[in-house]
C-alpha cells in the first residue's frame, strides 16, 4: 500500500510512525481475517498468504484461510503456476495437503460451487485441485516425489492423484 513499507507485524508510514496491524497475517497468522486478504494493511491478496503459510506448513492457518474464502483456491497461485498444493508437496508438508483436502470438506454445498469447474462431487475436486498441473507439466506428487517426500506423496496417492 503506498505511503507504507511492509515489516512482517509491523507497517512504517512515511511520516516515520509505527503502526502495528495485528490481524495481518505476516503478524499472528489469523488469516481468517483475511477473506479479502491483505490489502488495508500490506496489500497481499489472499491467494499470496495461501501460499505463504503453504510454505511455512502451517496447516492451521490453511485451513482457516480456505474455510474462510473458498475461492481463494481458485485464485493462488505463483508465476510458475503452482498452487498451495504444489508448495506443500514440494516442501513435505503433508499436513498442510491434508488441511487443503479437509477444508474442502468442510464447505458447505454454496461454497462447494466455486470449485465446481474441478468437479462435481467432493472426492472429485480433491483429486482434480491436488493433481493440477503447473507451467512445467508438473503434478504437486511429482513435486513430492522429486523432492524425497514419501509422506506427502502418500497423501496426495490416497486422494487419487
Amino acid at each position: 500500500m503506498q505511503g507504507f513499507t511492509h515489516h512482517p507485524g509491523l507497517y512504517v508510514r512515511n511520516v516515520g510512525t509505527l503502526e502495528h496491524s495485528s490481524s495481518c497475517v505476516h503478524y499472528q497468522r489469523l488469516p481468517y481475517k483475511h477473506q479479502m486478504g491483505c490489502l488495508f494493511c500490506c496489500g497481499a491478496s489472499a491467494g499470496s498468504h495461501l501460499l505463504e503459510v503453504a510454505k511455512d506448513g502451517d496447516a492451521a492457518a490453511t485451513f482457516q484461510l480456505v474455510a474462510s474464502n473458498p475461492s481463494v483456491l481458485r485464485k493462488a497461485q505463483q508465476w510458475g503456476g503452482q498452487t498451495a498444493w504444489h508448495i506443500a508437496a514440494k516442501e513435505g508438508h503433508a499436513d498442510v495437503l491434508r488441511s487443503l483436502a479437509e477444508a474442502v470438506r468442510a464447505m458447505d454445498p454454496q461454497q462447494l460451487k466455486l470449485l465446481y469447474k474441478y468437479g462435481g462431487t467432493v472426492d472429485n475436486i480433491i483429486r482434480n485441485l491436488a493433481g493440477e498441473q503447473d507451467s512445467k507439466m508438473l503434478t504437486p506428487l511429482h513435486l513430492a516425489c522429486i523432492k524425497g517426500h514419501a509422506e506427502a506423496a502418500e497423501v496426495l496417492m490416497s486422494y487419487g492423484v
